[in-house]
């Protein structure tokens, strides 16, 4: 463990001390201009199964329109009052009236776009034609959106009511359109002028429209194809099948579950659409070799002529080291560590969990990539015979790995952002929701442990095991969660 001696420090040849702690301190250009930010929006529908808890998506929510009878959709759509009702929540836009036009571009002005946005202004296109026009307008706003009209009503006119699913479609394209103009005219305008606040207003409620109609063709498509299911559809119990084999039982016959994660898909997609392709633009100087600052140090002290700080530093290198001994490591690895975990929870945010481990592994961090996989539910398609041996999935030991993630969530040692990492994996609330900043990172967190809570439950009822482990918490296995629950718990925060 202490052989850090032998290893070759990144430091000794490659920079200078003063010269890392610059880079340290560099500022990562996420996004080289504004048309990759707002421009290259996630296609709608493909932001399902990305998450540990997508299960089951693409058998389960994809609408196939072979199976159905042109009758089909407008009698399940228009079922004398059966109908789910689906409306944006009144709250987000009832309080439009109590913000200011200062409030307007502050929240959409690049300043406050977090760490994630640094434009390149030499990469970014000029669409002269449509900005130089729009500019002059009084409105800008108001003008670029006055053929949305038109746009609208020509694609309702053009659908019949077996396409309605087109026709939401069209009606997200349209307004992703209208974001990607608006977006780069809020971007070109000098702050504080009174009619960009108006248009930074409209970008606004834009792209709430844009991700509602995104939300509404995922929850009904998914409804339709369930109540086209339902006439065929009987349980059948196998007592020797897998986690994973239950769990998509499960997402099939239960659709509180299901339309619950599509909410959590739905919300990962519009983290992904903001934070864009970011993870290949990211340098952290310890490529190969976490901990460089720490290891350098080491060896220099080894040197008889090293007369640097003699404050005390772990003296091994292993990922448990600074735990196990209580000793700090470099500040330079500190920072970099602590970097590097807001990075892989805003990946975990968006759905993106293979890209965390991506770039854990990229960091010299195989071993953290490593405890982000234990979420994959087992199954052993070899148990019930078969000609050729199929390899094994997921893993056996999720209910340990499960457990130890709750309770390094709880350890107040670890970096915020590493608890809520494992406490998103984990299905641990109370640790989650104090990273979550924006109302719509607390529903989030809400949903993804309603569905961790539920399916966690049908495993434990519906899965024999003969293992005998430490369970999780009472309070988290017996909690009875609906969506009105979770609404009530949404009422009661300070996030709106």
């Amino acid at each position: 463990r202490n052989g850090y001696e032998d290893m070759p420090s990144p430091l000794e040849t490659e920079m200078a001390r003063p010269g890392r702690k610059q880079g340290s301190q560099k500022r990562v250009s996420i996004l080289s201009s504004l048309d990759d930010t707002i421009g290259n929006m996630t296609p709608r529908s493909q932001f399902l199964s990305r998450t540990p808890n997508s299960l089951l998506h693409q058998p389960g929510t994809a609408l196939h329109r072979s199976s159905m009878k042109p009758s089909d959709i407008p009698a399940i759509l228009g079922t004398g009052g059966k109908s789910p009702l689906i409306l944006p929540n009144s709250g987000l836009f009832s309080s439009l009236s109590m913000l200011d036009e200062s409030s307007w571009t502050m929240a959409l002005s690049p300043q406050q776009t977090g760490m994630f946005v640094n434009p390149d202004m030499s990469n970014m296109t000029e669409d002269v034609t449509v900005s130089a026009v729009l500019l002059r307008e009084d409105d800008p706003g108001e003008a670029a959106t006055m053929s949305m009209y038109s746009d609208f009503l020509h694609s309702f006119l053009k659908h019949t009511s077996t396409t309605i699913f087109d026709l939401v479609d069209e009606y997200e394209n349209i307004c992703n359109s209208q974001v990607n103009i608006l977006g780069k005219i809020v971007y070109r305008a000098t702050p504080g002028q009174q009619k960009f606040s108006k248009t930074a207003s409209v970008l606004w409620l834009l792209k709430q429209e844009m991700v509602t109609w995104r939300l509404l063709s995922s929850l009904y498509r998914d409804r339709i194809q369930s109540a086209l299911e339902d006439e065929t559809a009987f349980d059948i119990t196998v007592l020797t099948a897998s986690e994973k084999t239950n769990v998509d039982n499960f997402f099939q016959k239960d659709s509180l579950v299901r339309q619950s994660q599509l909410v959590v898909d739905w919300l990962e997609s519009i983290a992904k659409d903001e934070i864009g392709d970011f993870s290949d633009n990211i340098e952290f100087y310890a490529k190969t070799v976490y901990w460089d600052n720490t290891l350098h140090s080491l060896k220099q002290r080894q040197s008889s002529t090293y007369m640097g700080s003699s404050r005390a530093l772990v003296t091994e290198l292993d990922p448990d080291a600074p735990i196990r001994q209580k000793l700090p490591l470099d500040d330079l690895d500190r920072e970099d560590d602590a970097r590097l975990l807001k990075y892989l929870f805003t990946l975990i945010r968006a759905g993106m969990t293979d890209e965390a481990q991506r770039l854990c592994k990229r960091c010299g961090q195989a071993w953290r990539a490593a405890t982000l996989e234990g979420w994959k539910l087992y199954h052993d398609p070899n148990i019930n015979g078969g000609k050729e041996l199929e390899p094994v999935q997921g893993n056996p030991y999720r209910c340990i790995w499960k457990i130890s993630c709750w309770r390094m969530a709880e350890e107040e040692q670890f970096n915020r952002y590493e608890r809520a990492i494992y406490a998103a994996l984990s299905g641990n609330l109370k640790q989650l929701l104090p990273v979550c900043d924006t109302w719509e990172d607390t529903v989030w967190a809400y949903f993804r442990v309603m569905v961790d809570t539920l399916v966690e439950q049908e495993i434990r009822t519906s899965v024999i095991t003969t293992e005998e482990t430490e369970e999780l918490p009472r309070d988290y296995l017996e909690t009875n969660w609906t969506s009105e629950k979770v609404f009530e718990e949404l009422q009661a925060t300070d996030k709106k």
